[in-house]
């Protein structure tokens, strides 16, 4: 049966339309025009968005691209268009937002690919060894966040009572986050423009990231999609040495466990290293990845 597929690509936080995703959207629209000659494959990029203010103001955007792009295309081939959504990082929280919303709509999204998208949350192992690692990361995350700390420790150790080290690796990233405070705090009385510098950081990017601290709504959204069926699988990091993960994985009891694979990221030093090089040929995951993205579906 010929028909054409639409893969819509759309990239995280303070991600790049041009820069994020590479080759990755051809390889995987030459995948599939190779098992599938009758269909016409478009993969594309949603433009660069501004990762600021509210998420569900990006989500409402995207939907009505979404619905501009298939209406030009079944238009011009005269024939029903299927979408795929795919996203990398907070991307893909945003592209099940979007499926959710289009899923009773003429142009319900098929599925959709994740990339290292925190659906539970950023591994809080992440912030330990990052806001360590250099003074400005600490700095900005350490002023911003650490009032934070204690209601995120708080509300992640209440879900996952059971789990006693993911509790303590929230407080040791608690006590990495109040060291960051401290430097801020020593900062402010030699350097006037570090509050302001952290003030105007948090006001840009917070509410688009402090979706990653709502815990109930984290799972309110994985929990929406299965009871809806709306398909998506999630294709993230793990760190070869000692599987550490850029995203938090679901509980092994948990439901979403078949929506999740881990792919070994041997080119990476750390996780951050390995969640922003997912695209990178130098990954050694890379093409297994795009045949695991095929077979997803």
């Amino acid at each position: 049966m010929e028909g054409a597929v639409l893969l819509v690509f759309v990239h995280g936080f303070k991600g790049d339309a041009k820069k994020t995703f590479g080759t990755f959207p051809e390889r995987l629209a030459h995948i599939l025009h190779q098992t599938h000659p009758q269909w016409h494959i478009d993969a594309v990029v949603y433009p660069t968005y501004a990762t600021r203010g509210a998420m569900d103001r990006t989500v409402t955007e995207l939907v009505a691209w979404i619905n501009s792009e298939v209406d030009a295309r079944e238009s011009s081939f005269g024939r029903q268009c299927m979408v795929v959504l795919c996203g990398h990082s907070m991307g893909g929280m945003i592209a099940l937002d979007a499926a959710l919303a289009l899923q009773s709509t003429p142009h319900a999204v098929r599925g959709v690919l994740a990339f290292d998208t925190p659906y539970l949350g950023v591994h809080p192992h992440v912030f330990k060894h990052r806001i360590s690692a250099t003074y400005d990361t600490a700095l900005k995350w350490g002023a911003v966040l650490a009032p934070l700390t204690g209601g995120i420790a708080a509300r992640f150790a209440a879900r996952n009572e059971e789990d006693a080290s993911r509790r303590a690796a929230w407080i040791g990233a608690g006590t990495a986050l109040a060291a960051g405070t401290a430097i801020a705090a020593g900062a402010l009385f030699t350097r006037n423009d570090v509050l302001s510098d952290a003030y105007t950081w948090a006001t840009d990017h917070l509410a688009f990231v402090g979706n990653l601290w709502d815990v109930d709504t984290l799972h309110a959204r994985l929990d929406e999609s299965y009871r809806r069926a709306v398909p998506y699988h999630c294709f993230h990091t793990r760190l070869a040495a000692d599987a550490r993960t850029f995203i938090l994985p679901p509980p092994p009891d948990s439901a979403h466990v078949p929506h999740f694979t881990a792919l070994d990221a041997a080119h990476a030093r750390d996780e951050i290293e390995a969640h922003t090089g997912m695209f990178r040929e130098s990954n050694g995951a890379y093409y297994s990845m795009g045949l695991g993205t095929y077979s997803a579906y």
